[in-house]
């Protein structure tokens, strides 16, 4: 319950209390089927930097256990993980890597193509601080490419998942839909270092 229904403070601590429990097998079992993962994932996805690296460290833990693995995945644990490896500090990207890894998440965010013309597209909306949300959408839905984006349908997933308000989605998929990669200039912006190769 505190971890769904507490302070900042209070969640990011139940959540470290369940990293460190959920390094014994039996106890991940039994945090899974107390329904912990549901909370972990939204405070991936909304908490602060200390409570997204204790829920990313406690998802990383559960992963061990192939049923959590699955369970995992399925509640939408990707896409904020890699959020946190493209935004979020050291110790949360180091996390959010292992993670990764160990959800079977075998892309390189570098090796993407998309990485240097998504961050060009998002800047120059003035939406730039969207870009962690947006690969981390793109590589939970599968797209390795801007051209994979350049259908109506997904270009308004993609700014629905972004939550962006109605004048500003409509911009976003305006110039997604229009944006020629051929001939996008290289952007300032570039991918982490860290690598999560299973």
């Amino acid at each position: 319950k505190l971890l769904g229904d507490g302070t900042a403070e209070g969640r990011t601590e139940a959540a470290g209390a369940l990293r460190n429990l959920a390094v014994n097998a039996d106890n991940k079992v039994a945090i899974a089927k107390a329904g912990a993962i549901a909370p972990l994932v939204k405070l991936l996805g909304d908490g602060t930097a200390e409570g997204r690296t204790q829920a990313a460290g406690a998802l990383s833990n559960l992963a061990a256990n192939g049923d959590s693995k699955v369970a995992i995945a399925k509640a939408g644990a990707i896409a904020p993980l890699v959020a946190l490896l493209v935004g979020g500090n050291d110790q949360g990207r180091t996390t959010a890597a292992s993670a990764l890894q160990i959800l079977g998440v075998q892309r390189e965010p570098a090796e993407l193509a998309l990485f240097p013309q998504l961050a060009q597209l998002l800047d120059e909306l003035n939406l730039g601080d969207k870009f962690g949300d947006a690969v981390g959408w793109c590589i939970e839905n599968g797209a390795d490419s801007l051209g994979d984006l350049q259908e109506s349908k997904f270009a308004s997933d993609l700014g629905d998942h972004l939550r962006l308000p109605r004048i500003k989605h409509y911009k976003f998929v305006r110039a997604l839909l229009h944006f020629d990669a051929s001939h996008a200039e290289p952007t300032a912006r570039s991918a982490p270092e860290d690598k999560f190769q299973a």
